[in-house]
């Protein structure tokens, strides 16, 4: 069993577009055994948000971390967890909104992928505009 050793410091995101899940923030021991699990989900402040969290299993794969959602079949790598987890945030976010602007489109497999992430993701409502 491989000792992650690392110290995360509220990593922030700063996302270039609308299809990622906000991080806030991290708080982890310094040595964490490998593999393991955790549940994640984040209460970021952009365009979706955690219905629920979701089991990842992280591990060492090489020299490289790795979330992995097997609910989901979705993975995040980075060279510590922080990247590994905003990495998985990132894909589960552009697959959510690239599911959803083609969903009357999606074959049966999408359709279901979908329908699997709904269950964990669901949209935020827009912020009404301040009305003077």
């Amino acid at each position: 069993m491989e000792v992650l050793e690392q110290t995360i410091q509220q990593p922030m995101l700063s996302p270039p577009g609308m299809a990622e899940v906000g991080t806030t923030g991290l708080s982890l021991p310094e040595q964490i055994s490998l593999p393991f699990d955790l549940l994640f989900g984040s209460p970021g402040n952009l365009r979706l948000r955690f219905k629920q969290p979701l089991r990842l299993r992280v591990y060492k794969e090489e020299e490289t971390i790795v979330a992995y959602s097997k609910d989901l079949s979705e993975f995040g790598y980075g060279d510590s967890l922080g990247e590994a987890l905003i990495d998985f945030e990132r894909t589960l976010g552009e697959l959510y909104w690239e599911l959803s602007s083609n969903v009357e489109r999606l074959g049966a497999d999408l359709a279901q992928q979908f329908h699997r992430v709904c269950e964990y993701l669901d949209e935020r409502p827009l912020p009404k505009p301040a009305t003077a």
